[in-house]
C-alpha cells in the first residue's frame, strides 16, 4: 500500500503512457523467445499480475527481462509476490502494462524508500524520546535521508533535515 500508485482495476482505466506502480501476485507467465529484430534469440515474457481487485496483463521486453532476471533469477514466475513499475499500454482492446521493473515485495521498503520522516509531537514526546533517536539511527545506518517534522506553537510544522551521518537503511525493524 505504501508504494503502489493504483490497483489492477485502476490501472485498466489509466491513460496511455501513464507510469504506475502495482503490487500483487504473478499468476501466470508465458515466456517466449524474440524471433527477429535486434533482440532476436533473447527471452521476453507475458505476465499476469493479480491483486485483490482483479488482474492485468503485462509484457516484459527482452532488455528489461535480462536486467530483472540478473538481479532476481526466480522473480518472473507464477506465485511470486511482487511490486511492478510499468507504463499503461492502451494500444490493444484490453489495456495492459509495459513492465519496466519487477522486484520482490520484500525489497520495496529498502529499494523504493526515498526518505524517512520522524514526526514528533511535544505533547507525546519528551527530550528523553529525542535522546533515543540517535542510537536508533546509528543502528540502522544507511543511505536514506531522515527528516524530522515538529509542530510549532504557531500551528505550522517545522521540517528539519538531519545530516548525512544520520541517514538510515529503511526496514520494518526501523
Amino acid at each position: 500500500n505504501r508504494y503502489a500508485t493504483c490497483s489492477t482495476r485502476e490501472a485498466m482505466n489509466k491513460s496511455q503512457g501513464v507510469e504506475v506502480v502495482l503490487g500483487g501476485m504473478i499468476s501466470r507467465v508465458k515466456n517466449t523467445v524474440v524471433k527477429n529484430g535486434r533482440s532476436a534469440g533473447q527471452k521476453m515474457a507475458w505476465v499476469t499480475l493479480e491483486d485483490l481487485e482483479g488482474q492485468i496483463e503485462g509484457v516484459v521486453f527482452s532488455d528489461t527481462y535480462g536486467k530483472i532476471i540478473e538481479k532476481y533469477p526466480e522473480i518472473i514466475s507464477a506465485e511470486q509476490i511482487v511490486m511492478i513499475k510499468a507504463t499503461v499500454d492502451r494500444k490493444r482492446e484490453t489495456p495492459s502494462l509495459l513492465i519496466n521493473e519487477i522486484i520482490p515485495v520484500s525489497m520495496a521498503i529498502e529499494q523504493w524508500t526515498k526518505w524517512a520522516i520522524l514526526k514528533l509531537d511535544r505533547t507525546r514526546h519528551s527530550t528523553e524520546t529525542l535522546s533515543m533517536v540517535k542510537p536508533l539511527l546509528v543502528k540502522h545506518k544507511g543511505k536514506v535521508q531522515v527528516l524530522i517534522k515538529i509542530p510549532t506553537e504557531e500551528g505550522t510544522v517545522a521540517t528539519i533535515r538531519l545530516a548525512n551521518d544520520s541517514y538510515v537503511r529503511p526496514s520494518i525493524a526501523l
